[in-house]
């Protein structure tokens, strides 16, 4: 991929602001994809059925949004709230300025800003990066599953967990005259707490 500027004579980033202006709830990542796609901009080209093809327009969306972000809070006074679920336009009060001079080092900006890693990530890297987020989401949707069977909430801690176990061990153990499959669903439970 050829370099391009992010500027906001781009036609492309027209597009981009002219959609977010009429939205001002906000859109998700693929509805603003959809809505690009149909004026027949730099992302008409992609197909969102296409794992590479997919990572590519969000890769080169996300990288476009955060150089637009830096420009638009530099000479409009207003920024753009960047996440897949949810990107925004909103107004900066001088307040947030001169707080935003002293912003934490954002690793994801830095990321999506460097067009080498567009260059770099091929079909394989894009499938590495689905099953690791696949993995991932498996072991959090297991571990919220496990908390739910001990009747915790999503951020109780190690402490809270063991307690709880060692509670409901106590109450449903066969043993004491518990129930056998409740006992077995509890160990089970702790077991994915533990990993």
């Amino acid at each position: 991929m050829e370099a391009f500027t992010v500027s906001l004579e781009e036609p492309y980033v027209q597009n981009i602001l002219e959609i977010l202006e009429n939205f001002p709830e906000g859109l998700s990542e693929f509805e603003l994809l959809k809505s690009l796609e149909n004026k027949n901009s730099l992302f008409s080209g992609y197909s969102l059925q296409d794992e590479l093809e997919l990572f590519q327009s969000h890769f080169l969306l996300f990288h476009i949004l955060y150089h637009l972000d830096e420009i638009l809070k530099e000479k409009k006074g207003l920024g753009i709230e960047i996440h897949c679920l949810k990107i925004k336009l909103y107004t900066i009060r001088q307040q947030q300025r001169d707080s935003s001079e002293l912003e934490k080092h954002d690793p994801l900006r830095e990321y999506y800003k460097d067009l080498n890693h567009l260059r770099n990530t091929g079909r394989k890297e894009v499938n590495e990066l689905l099953n690791s987020f696949w993995k991932k989401y498996l072991a959090f949707q297991k571990k919220e599953e496990a908390l739910e069977v001990l009747d915790l909430h999503p951020a109780a801690s190690e402490e809270e967990i063991k307690n709880r176990y060692r509670k409901l061990v106590k109450e449903h153990h066969p043993d004491k005259g518990g129930d056998s499959e409740r006992i077995i669903e509890i160990n089970k439970a702790m077991e994915i707490l533990k990993s």
